[in-house]
């Protein structure tokens, strides 16, 4: 979209640039100009932003140029301590934290680039509460929990273990969709409550230094009954040649729900495929079409079920 000026209001809707030669040069000093009810849509120039975003908004837009050259980036781990000299823990790290009714990404990437987690604890890239989600072509790189979707399970194990935005907020149902997406990580480096389907994403395993051990791509908190997460006609890989050293999934609360559906999956994954969490036995675990020689904990599903799970999905969201 071409705009007559660096600050816009179209059809009830405020635009706003942001980099190249706009006035607003950064994310946050856009978002300072929009009122909480205010429908707005930040458009990024290329470029690299060294900033660490709290967005409370009813509906936001931010659309980069491109995933590769329209970057938001951090740099924080769990162990690390703030100005108090208090650890930061996980929901503090964020790079981008989105507490929102209604949410777009398009054409851009979020990465927290702190490292590994065994080292600095986990590094949130991006953490999204929002009733309704949609995310393209988006890339979100990390190693442990690089991709939260919110909400927070009901209680917290550790005392504090939810300290940050989200620590008080309601816990309600909330649906995301995430296409032709880009996310990496090493442990439960997608994680929350939400309803969320990926399709057509790629899903990278990232290489822990100085281990024989793998990680776990996912780590489901869906509320009681939901489709928690589905993965469709996406493509599971890593960045090694290591084989059988990731799980796709272990149980974050005792509702966990996770299902492949149409997947390329590569050897890369355990042939158990998933993993128990705390003695927790989830069987809401699926995988379709049967994938051959695989000792699966969990179901082979029927194509009839999953697909319901896809469509119960599509219809929830289109209804928001």
């Amino acid at each position: 979209m071409e705009l007559n000026s660096d600050f816009e209001l179209i059809n009830g809707r405020l635009y706003i640039k942001v980099g190249g030669n706009s006035e607003f040069q950064t994310i946050f000093s856009a978002l300072e100009k929009i009122d909480y009810s205010q429908k707005a849509t930040l458009l990024l120039k290329k470029g690299v932003y060294n900033e660490k975003i709290l967005c409370e908004k009813q509906d936001i837009e931010i659309i980069g140029e491109s995933m590769d050259e329209t970057i938001i980036e951090g740099a924080q781990g769990a162990h690390q301590t703030d100005e108090c000299g208090e650890t930061l823990g996980t929901f503090r790290t964020y790079t981008m934290f989105f507490i929102v009714e209604r949410l777009t990404l398009k054409n851009l990437s979020i990465i927290n680039s702190i490292g590994e987690g065994k080292k600095f604890g986990q590094g949130l890239a991006c953490s999204i509460d929002a009733r309704k989600a949609y995310c393209e072509n988006v890339a979100f790189k990390g190693h442990q929990d690089t991709l939260f979707t919110g909400p927070l399970p009901e209680q917290e194990v550790l005392l504090g273990g939810f300290k940050g935005p989200l620590q008080f907020r309601e816990r309600l149902l909330n649906h995301h969709y995430y296409k032709d997406c880009y996310i990496e990580g090493d442990i439960d480096f997608i994680f929350g409550g939400a309803n969320a389907l990926f399709e057509n994403c790629d899903i990278v395993c990232l290489e822990q230094s100085n281990t024989r051990l793998g990680g776990y791509i996912t780590a489901s908190s869906a509320l009681p009954g939901e489709v928690g997460y589905l993965f469709y006609k996406c493509r599971v890989s890593s960045n090694c040649d290591k084989k059988h050293f990731y799980y796709l999934g272990r149980p974050w609360r005792e509702n966990a729900a996770t299902s492949f559906i149409d997947c390329d999956i590569s050897d890369a994954i355990h042939p158990k495929m998933f993993a128990e969490w705390n003695s927790l036995e989830v069987p809401r675990y699926y995988i379709y079409p049967r994938q051959n020689n695989l000792e699966i904990f969990g179901n082979y599903a029927e194509k009839d079920f999953v697909y319901d799970l896809l469509e119960k999905f599509k219809s929830r969201y289109e209804s928001i």
